[in-house]
């Protein structure tokens, strides 16, 4: 196969679209679709520090000394620590009796 440059008049928005396009075309050959379809990804379930305090009626350091001590379990993406909101439901569940 010979390799020729063609230098063509096309708009980033163009170009944009023709590489996307071929990136999803390659990803499908690549990837099963059974394997692509995800159901419920568990980040859908993560909610910032503030919130779990909200939930939870604490502070911030009772957060955390929750986190280190194993009660809760966190994420972190950068600085910012992220929770599962099922986890803190489900452990407000099983102290209390209820939500």
């Amino acid at each position: 196969m010979e390799n020729r440059q063609v230098f063509v008049g096309i708009s980033i928005d163009e170009l944009s679209n023709v590489i996307r396009n071929e990136v999803q075309s390659v990803m499908n050959e690549l990837i099963p679709k059974s394997q692509s379809k995800v159901i419920n990804p568990p980040e859908a379930d993560l909610i910032n520090a503030k919130e779990a305090q909200k939930i939870l009626n604490c502070s911030f350091g009772t957060l955390v000394n929750y986190r280190k001590s194993g009660k809760l379990q966190a994420r972190r993406f950068g600085r910012k620590l992220f929770f599962s909101k099922s986890e803190i439901l489900k452990s407000l569940e099983n102290k209390f009796g209820v939500i």
